[in-house]
């Protein structure tokens, strides 16, 4: 018998879900703010790495560093402070009192002399003085008023006039300045230099030679014993002034010992050409007990003979040959 039951298939089951259903969400809980409890020990917080940054124990040694560099600074700065004041205090202590009463300062004597204010005189109106261009180098101004004034303390002999006593007077009533000494000082012929000489002859054959105009002199003698013998001649040109400068270099002073070449500098803004310094040979403490010195500057010729038993001291002949070339300026 044909079985006509077919195969009947089974009835599909319902879908079993393989996962539990989303759980619905949880209403938010209410902020409870934190309650305050036992601080927990734990490391420090963490700071950002910086590649330029120094760790903590080299800040605190530069902070070190800066703290002795301060405290140093501050000891020194009381120091120097310290050293000023007493500095002052001394330079004060220093300058009060006169130099020349400061043991170990006094300005030894040198020989030099205190001369008062030089004043040249008065040119004449319109006349320029030597030294312009225009003046050729003729001095216009009074000759006597040219020569150099003793120093202080000095005593002056007063040459004579033609026909009358030389004089003395002491350095307080001598002439303060050259152009108050011109009027006391008397005009002299030019072979009065020559009749106290050892080379008159000579020297009256030259002043007649280049026609010397005038003459006048001055004598002092200072404090300390050394006689200044100075002469002022004038001539008609330059030219003629220095042809008797090559001549008065041979002069010979009766009473002075033999005068000779002496390498002395007196005054080197003068050539060589127009000034010679000379020496004798007789030595004393300090130094030649003579020295001259013969300058010409433009139409005046010059002779300065020092002489002193003791030694003329080098830097008061130094003094007057510069001082007197000055005057001449």
């Amino acid at each position: 018998m044909t079985d006509t039951t077919g195969h009947v298939p089974a009835a599909a089951s319902p879908a079993v879900p393989t996962a539990a259903p989303e759980a619905l969400a949880a209403p938010p809980a209410a902020a409870v703010p934190p309650q305050p409890g036992p601080e927990q020990p734990g490391p420090p917080p963490a700071v950002a790495g910086d590649a330029w940054s120094l760790a903590p124990e080299l800040l605190e040694a530069a902070a070190s560093d800066r703290r002795r560099t301060r405290a140093a600074l501050l000891r020194w700065g009381a120091v120097a402070l310290v050293l000023l004041l007493s500095g002052t205090a001394a330079a004060l202590a220093v300058t009060a009192p006169d130099r020349t009463d400061i043991p170990g300062l006094a300005t030894p004597e040198d020989g030099r002399y205190a001369f008062p204010p030089l004043t040249l005189p008065r040119l004449p109106s319109g006349k320029p003085d030597p030294g312009q261009v225009d003046a050729g180098g003729r001095h216009y101004a009074d000759l006597r008023g040219l020569l150099l004034p003793p120093p202080r303390g000095a005593v002056l002999e007063q040459p004579a006039a033609p026909g009358k006593a030389a004089t003395s007077a002491a350095g307080s009533a001598a002439p303060s300045g050259a152009s108050a000494a011109a009027a006391g000082v008397p005009w002299l012929a030019c072979t009065d230099y020559a009749a106290g000489d050892g080379a008159r002859a000579r020297l009256d054959a030259a002043m007649a030679e280049y026609a010397c105009r005038a003459a006048t002199r001055r004598t002092w003698t200072a404090a300390d014993g050394t006689r200044t013998d100075i002469w002022l001649f004038r001539f008609g040109s330059q030219t003629e002034a220095r042809g008797m400068f090559g001549e008065i270099g041979w002069s010979e002073p009766k009473g002075v010992p033999a005068l000779h070449s002496a390498d002395v500098e007196v005054d080197p803004s003068l050539p060589a050409a127009a000034l010679t310094a000379q020496a004798g040979d007789q030595k004393a403490k300090n130094g030649p007990t003579a020295r001259a010195a013969y300058l010409q500057q433009g139409d005046v010729v010059a002779g300065i003979v020092m002489t002193n038993p003791d030694g003329v001291a080098v830097q008061a002949y130094r003094q007057v040959a510069l001082l007197q070339s000055q005057m001449l300026r």
